[in-house]
């Protein structure tokens, strides 16, 4: 099952599981655009012994708590727009979350161990510590490579660094499938990235990494 770490305190563990259809309004999705404002809707299977109303208290504690203790520069705060039933028995919550910093430490309230997500440009994350030692291949033409050294050839591009156990699976072990979907085309991704057309990044069950460039 899933396990959103940043709504599911001990109790509720196992509440909610994955909806693993692979078409984007079937899917999580994680939205960003060009100021870094993440916007995060939850699509997920919902037992029907649990109340919705419920969840959402714990969904809405869950972000007060985060609100009294948050230190930040920006005066918006995380909101939560949805929390509800869908037609087939879904459940749907909406949350908006100013920075990407924000989202980084919302997600890892109940981590373990920290969970990584990165958008800035190619040379902050690079600046910032994190590996670029991968290969890439363009959106365009996937025989066309990129090793470490072209990557920070593309430094003032935007990137996206995602870590798939934000959205553990417990059943197999890994993250579970997410979209991610930028405010423009993607330039370049890493082998467990799917393109669903040229803004929105399919990441499947996978335990490693994604890294996503932008045009822009």
């Amino acid at each position: 099952m899933t396990k959103f770490k940043y709504i599911l305190l001990g109790i509720v563990v196992g509440l909610l599981c994955t909806a693993c259809g692979k078409e984007t309004e079937e899917m999580t999705t994680i939205s960003i655009d060009k100021k870094g404002t993440v916007e995060h809707t939850i699509l997920e299977e919902f037992g029907a012994e649990y109340n919705v109303d419920d969840l959402q208290q714990m969904v809405l504690g869950e972000v007060a708590s985060y609100q009294k203790n948050r230190i930040t520069d920006t005066a918006e705060d995380v909101k939560v727009s949805k929390v509800e039933m869908t037609d087939e028995d879904k459940v749907l919550i909406q949350m908006s979350f100013p920075t990407v910093e924000d989202f980084k430490k919302f997600q890892n309230i109940h981590s373990v161990e920290e969970n990584e997500f990165f958008f800035g440009t190619v040379k902050e994350a690079y600046d910032a510590g994190y590996s670029l030692n991968v290969t890439l291949h363009e959106r365009e033409n996937d025989s066309v490579l990129l090793d470490h050294t072209a990557i920070l050839e593309n430094g003032d591009k935007k990137m996206i660094i995602y870590d798939p156990d934000m959205n553990y699976d417990s059943q197999q072990g890994i993250g579970a499938p997410v979209i991610i979907r930028t405010y423009d085309s993607i330039y370049a991704l890493s082998d467990n990235v799917v393109i669903q057309d040229k803004r929105d990044a399919w990441i499947g069950n996978t335990s490693d990494l994604a890294y996503i460039i932008l045009d822009n």
